[in-house]
């Protein structure tokens, strides 16, 4: 990262705005709002947001076939959501994590987690 960055980004965080924990309904739908948190919002076209699933991969884009999927790309703002379709906590539960990153190099700045699973 180059260092006239570390001041900027530093005070850049991602905030997921349903909180720390979720839970969905068997077979429901639901979706999880992650945006930057920055105090001064000059300058937001140089971070973008992305998904991790349990196992650390990407969460793709909405597809017909997929249960999880994200939509909202950020391309001017920073923000996404994340999509549950059909929720079955078997495939869909666990801890996802939004990752906030310097859209033009690609470098990790800060990263939030929220556990999703069934509602009782």
């Amino acid at each position: 990262m180059p260092l006239s960055d570390i001041s900027q980004e530093e005070h850049a965080l991602p905030l997921i705005i349903n909180g720390t924990s979720s839970t969905v309904g068997y077979k429901a739908e639901a979706f999880i709002y992650c945006r930057v948190d920055k105090h001064d919002q000059a300058n937001l076209h140089k971070y973008e947001i992305h998904w991790l699933d349990q196992n650390n991969i990407k969460v793709p884009k909405w597809s017909s076939d997929k249960y999880v999927f994200i939509i909202g790309d950020g391309r001017h703002i920073p923000e996404s959501y994340l999509v549950f379709r059909d929720f079955n906590e078997r495939y869909a539960g666990g801890i996802y994590t939004c990752e906030l990153r310097n859209k033009k190099e690609g470098y990790f700045i800060a990263s939030s987690k929220i556990t999703i699973s069934k509602a009782v």
